[in-house]
């Protein structure tokens, strides 16, 4: 009641600027105001006594602080997304370009994460309650991320018109500081619905609701597809690759073997959309570099022969995210492809020698190239990658060492 009593009005209504034209500075003004109170609101983490009749007390003076106000349950909070994101959602996207600096924005986002993912210390399984909450997240990233910097009705930027950069750096610092406050498993284990550019929390597959049926996978495949989705106005270079780093990189580390973290790498590499745009392009990029990392560091249990999955799978599974690189850009390699190229090899070949290279790396590569259904060619598209197989194509010389190769293998 109390909320929508009092915070909907005064902060909903009152203090969130809807015409910027006229009274610019008052407008800055109102939303800061805005911010604190719903920060002090949202701050369950500073104990204060509240008096249930502060509002009566000293009425000649008329003052209070915000910092008064007293904290809303922090299960009440994570429940009423629904009822909180009309009011919160308005003021992120006013305050956009402040996200990635110690601002009243970026304190109230840091405040709301945190009381929200405090009930789940105590649980074992993601809440379905959480959920929601990511739910409303992933709907206010969509819609910023299709409207662009340059559509979003913001505040203005104190630099000038923002650009690309501040765009990316914003939208970094909005999901980071909800990963790092929800942690990984919301993002991973649990299934999130898209309808009519709205998310909706699933349960499990079977509750999808009847009405307003749309594709349901994990928050972070969501994320992907938004990722390689083009933005208006934006401008991809060098920017947006460290902001895609910098987002996917918690869930890389967040896996302790480099076998789970090539599974979760081929797992992103086959979410991404067939057509070679750029943004594609750049997304494969970043995992490769991934991948590249892995397979330079893999523990010796993993390449030891008692794995429980033979080295022929792990290198597979690599040869899988180079293909997917060759069909992006089937001229030549895009950046990453050769160092990942290059980790694999080296690997194959203290694993299982030259024979054991040949089989796995370049042989399986070199039949992406055949075009299906065989026909007669004359394009010379590849020649960049035909060059680089041939100065790896070294076999043994003898059918027994190229069979030991193969056993080594699988």
């Amino acid at each position: 009641m109390y909320w929508d009593e009092y915070v909907v009005p005064i902060v909903g209504k009152c203090l969130t600027p809807t015409n910027l034209r006229d009274d610019i500075e008052g407008g800055i003004q109102d939303a800061t105001d805005a911010c604190l109170i719903l920060e002090c609101l949202f701050d369950s983490t500073r104990p204060r006594q509240w008096s249930q009749t502060r509002a009566m007390d000293d009425l000649k003076q008329n003052t209070m602080d915000a910092r008064e106000l007293p904290a809303l349950d922090s299960k009440w909070l994570r429940k009423s997304s629904a009822r909180v994101f009309p009011i919160l959602a308005p003021l992120l996207e006013k305050m956009y370009w402040d996200l990635p600096r110690d601002t009243p924005i970026r304190r109230l986002w840091q405040a709301y994460i945190t009381s929200i993912a405090s009930p789940a210390i105590k649980e074992v399984k993601v809440a379905i309650e959480t959920m929601g909450c990511v739910a409303a997240i992933f709907s206010l990233l969509h819609r910023v991320w299709h409207a662009g910097g340059p559509n979003l009705e913001s505040l203005p930027w104190p630099k000038g018109p923002p650009g690309s950069p501040a765009f990316l750096a914003s939208f970094d610092s909005l999901l980071l500081i909800t990963v790092q406050g929800l942690g990984l498993l919301p993002f991973t284990e649990k299934l999130l619905s898209i309808s009519q550019d709205t998310f909706v929390a699933i349960a499990t597959p079977s509750h999808q609701p009847k009405k307003n049926r749309g594709e349901i996978k994990s928050p972070l495949h969501h994320l992907v597809l938004l990722l390689t989705t083009a933005c208006p106005g934006l401008t991809y270079d060098k920017h947006f690759l460290m902001m895609a780093r910098s987002i996917l990189t918690p869930f890389f580390k967040g896996r302790s073997t480099s076998k789970s973290q090539m599974d979760l790498i081929n797992d992103l590499i086959n979410v991404l959309p067939s057509e070679s745009t750029l943004p594609c392009r750049m997304i494969w990029q970043v995992l490769a570099d991934f991948a590249a990392i892995a397979a330079d560091t893999r523990d010796e249990k993993e390449s030891s022969s008692n794995s429980s999955q033979p080295l022929g799978l792990s290198y597979r599974s690599i040869v899988n995210i180079l293909e997917i690189g060759i069909s992006f850009s089937p001229d030549k390699p895009l950046l990453g492809w050769n160092t990942l190229f290059e980790a694999l090899v080296n690997s194959a070949t203290i694993d299982a020698g030259e024979g054991g290279r040949a089989i796995a790396v370049i042989e399986p590569l070199a039949r992406s190239f055949l075009p299906t259904p065989p026909k007669a060619s004359t394009s010379v598209s590849g020649l960049f990658y035909y060059h680089l197989l041939l100065a790896k194509a070294t076999y043994p010389k003898d059918r027994m060492t190229l069979e030991a190769a193969r056993k080594r293998l699988w």
